[in-house]
């Protein structure tokens, strides 16, 4: 008997408004193309600067574009969500980014953070959206959790940071955070019985240009694309799909974006 394979596409570190609008355009598009079953996002959709320790009593904490920002959010997962379709899965990791309002929020006015409609899955419209918004690592696919890679140790070597959480989770794992794009398997067992697992990570899609905290050399150690999950019964193939510096990509013969 024949299985069917169900298809999810991961998107990557978007952190809005630094996002590459061509990439992301690309990848709703391709989404809109070519039809998946699911949606899966490693988290930092948002920066969120503004709340930022790192803006702390500085020029950058009295910004007043904080709800540009969060504004801008829902209308790019408005737009991937319709590229996706109506009733199917789209899951969204909690990360480091979008925890800053809160915990801002219980830094500087913790009288209201029991207020409703204050969390940040509120103020984006998750349950608008129909999308799932994880607090934890979660499991999308048999055997296969996706988190945002800040439940443990960054690495400065691409695959690493979610083989690190491979390792101590003993589950194949899907994350950003690094916005790198690495994939590293690995194989436990004895007696000719072996399980196999990866780490995937899928990159980013910001524009480099746009991330001041980058200067003055304007660059890293980053790689644009994202990633796909193939789900055949409990079988898992994780792939990578690299962008080019103007947001194109090419997928089985395809060309999305540039001059698609």
């Amino acid at each position: 008997m024949t299985q069917t394979t169900k298809t999810i596409v991961v998107i990557s570190d978007l952190q809005i408004p630094y996002h590459h609008k061509k990439a992301v355009q690309a990848l709703i598009e391709f989404v809109r193309r070519t039809k998946p079953d699911a949606l899966a996002c490693v988290g930092d959709e948002a920066d969120l600067p503004m709340v930022s320790r790192w803006e702390d009593s500085s020029r950058g904490e009295y910004s007043t574009a904080l709800q540009r920002h969060l504004d801008d959010t829902y209308d790019i997962l408005a737009e991937f969500r319709n590229a996706l379709g109506a009733g199917k899965p789209f899951w969204l990791a909690r990360s480091n980014h979008t925890d800053r309002l809160e915990r801002y929020i219980e830094r500087k006015a913790p009288a209201v953070s029991g207020l409703r409609g204050f969390t940040y899955p509120d103020l984006i419209g998750i349950d608008e959206l129909d999308i799932t918004f994880n607090q934890h690592l979660t499991e999308i696919a048999p055997n296969v959790l996706l988190g945002h890679g800040d439940e443990g140790n960054m690495s400065q070597v691409a695959g690493m940071t979610a083989a690190k959480l491979m390792d101590v989770t003993g589950k194949s794992i899907v994350c950003g955070h690094s916005h790198r794009q690495g994939l590293v398997w690995a194989s436990k067992g004895y007696s000719g019985r072996v399980q196999t697992r990866f780490a995937l990570e899928v990159g980013h899609l910001m524009e480099m240009g746009k991330a001041h905290y980058l200067k003055p050399r304007g660059a890293a150690n980053w790689q644009m694309g994202f990633g796909i999950l193939e789900v055949t019964g409990k079988t898992v193939v994780p792939m990578l799909v690299p962008m080019k510096p103007n947001g194109s990509f090419s997928w089985q013969g395809k060309h999305y974006g540039g001059n698609a």
